[in-house]
């Protein structure tokens, strides 16, 4: 039990908040008209609510508790083939999968063909989204600081290149100051479009799926072809003024935008 913690602005704040938002759990009770599950049956807990809200993160009522009450359709009966891994593996998988899906599939729309820069290197959600997007069809490029892990996911298959951010100097991340110059900027940021268009065959990103912060967000948005999409969750990192301030350069001229508006 700890302080109320309203997120957004969203919630009571007199209420208690109790986070978690992955979960695995015994069917204790079920209503009469519930057909999906039986009590005794291990499911793992959905975090995302009717309301497309996250729980336990965006709700007071996370899964960190001794009891959760879900919709039927959110407590997913455990797959026979998955019975064997861990309740920590389980547990870990719908809100990272979820996520992934909503972004490659929802909110990107990729198709066979596409090229998408992943962000994240293989790990967590960029290795449920690099999943999801090849087997769309899609030409995955990855960006990380694990070349080995790199490599054995274009071994598998799940990835088509990979790109060392190591590689690239650190002076080429950050947000545009108010008084940068476009032309200056392009120059000192140029290795990582560089690296981005060799990993890609020459040509700019489709599509882009990243947990992004200030620190990538110009980068990101000089790198896509004409009518590309970046998707983005979380918008945690270095911001201007506050995380959630995103700066980019759109025909030569710098733009703020406040990721809270796209939430």
């Amino acid at each position: 039990l700890g302080l109320p913690v309203p997120v957004f602005g969203r919630g009571d704040s007199s209420t208690i908040h109790i986070p978690g938002s992955d979960a695995l759990g015994i069917v204790v009770d079920a209503g009469a008209s519930v057909k999906s599950v039986k009590v005794g049956e291990a499911v793992i807990l959905d975090s995302w609510t009717d309301e497309t809200l996250i729980r336990g993160y965006e709700t007071h009522d996370g899964f960190n508790a001794q009891f959760a009450v879900v919709e039927q359709n959110r407590a997913v009966p455990v797959p026979t083939e998955l019975k064997g891994l861990s309740p920590e593996r389980l547990s870990a998988m719908l809100l990272t999968y979820g996520t992934a899906y909503r972004a490659i599939v929802e909110r990107l729309s990729v198709e066979p063909g596409d090229s998408v820069l992943i962000l994240g290197g293989g790990k967590g959600t960029s290795f449920a989204g690099a999943q999801i997007a090849k087997s769309l069809g899609a030409r995955v490029v990855l960006m990380g600081s694990n070349p080995e892990l790199g490599q054995s996911l274009i071994d598998r298959g799940i990835a088509d290149s990979f790109i060392d951010r190591r590689q690239i100097p650190q002076e080429v991340y950050g947000v545009i100051s108010g008084d940068a110059d476009y032309d200056q900027w392009l120059a000192k940021t140029e290795p990582f479009r560089k690296a981005v268009l060799d990993a890609n065959d020459g040509q700019a990103i489709d599509k882009i799926f990243e947990h992004t912060g200030g620190l990538n967000f110009p980068l990101l948005a000089s790198v896509l072809s004409e009518n590309g999409i970046l998707a983005f969750f979380g918008a945690t990192g270095k911001g201007l003024k506050g995380e959630y301030k995103e700066t980019f350069f759109y025909d030569k001229r710098r733009f703020v935008l406040d990721a809270r508006w796209v939430w």
